[in-house]
């Protein structure tokens, strides 16, 4: 049941969400999104109850729970653990457990996409609501730093998580590169354009935001995810770290 997370997988890297490497993975948006979405194409429900177990309850009722409403109500921290737990799972899943869910995402009724769709969107504005959040009330540009560094980490380890392909790369090596990849695409970009993000970019940014977080998000959380992502992109593109 491997090869099902990876398609899965291969799916979500295909969405409008993640199509743009030079916006999403610069930003570090991209790993959040790949992070929180990778299960989600997979299974949807009505359902609204406390959360099942994930090794013990039946497959379609673990998988229902994703969907449901209350998913919203557990803390970011649990509902990312949820999601870890369900991957483990489909990992190991037998015939009869992968059976059933295909024929649970068979029946999949588009009220039940919509609320799939909208608890994706939730959670990844929360991700970035609560990120944000403790990011701005750093003072010290140094702790500002420091944050950073370790948040763009630890999503880097959940897409590998979700992937399967833990490389075994030390914490300098994943900012590194992905300081590399940043700065080369901005490069790049200047090359080509003169600037560093064309009409179409910006308008895919607005695109973006207006789809995705200003649905759910509060005023107050679009202006901390506002300044936050612009920070994370800096951060990356800065020559002095």
């Amino acid at each position: 049941m491997i090869g099902f997370g990876r398609s899965a997988c291969e799916c979500i890297l295909m969405t409008d969400l993640v199509r743009d490497r030079r916006f999403l993975i610069p930003t570090g948006v991209g790993l959040v999104i790949a992070a929180v979405l990778a299960v989600v194409w997979l299974t949807a429900s009505l359902h609204a109850r406390q959360p099942p177990s994930i090794f013990d309850d039946p497959v379609d009722d673990v998988a229902a729970y994703l969907a449901g409403p209350h998913f919203n109500n557990l803390p970011v921290e649990e509902r990312m653990a949820y999601i870890k737990e369900m991957l483990q799972r489909f990992a190991g899943m037998d015939q009869s457990d992968s059976a059933m869910l295909s024929g649970f995402l068979a029946g999949l009724s588009a009220p039940a996409r919509d609320q799939l769709r909208d608890n994706a969107r939730v959670l990844a504005k929360d991700v970035l609501a609560d990120a944000a959040e403790q990011y701005l009330a750093l003072d010290d540009d140094d702790a500002r730093a420091e944050f950073l560094d370790q948040w763009l980490v630890d999503w880097v380890r959940m897409a590998d998580d979700i992937t399967g392909r833990d490389r075994g790369r030390t914490d300098v090596e994943i900012l590194e590169r992905m300081r590399r990849n940043a700065r080369r695409d901005n490069e790049r970009g200047i090359e080509r354009r003169g600037s560093q993000v064309s009409p179409l970019q910006a308008r895919r940014m607005l695109e973006f935001w207006q789809r995705e977080i200003e649905p759910v998000a509060s005023p107050t959380e679009q202006a901390q995810i506002f300044h936050f992502l612009p920070a994370v992109r800096d951060h990356l593109l800065d020559d002095d770290d």
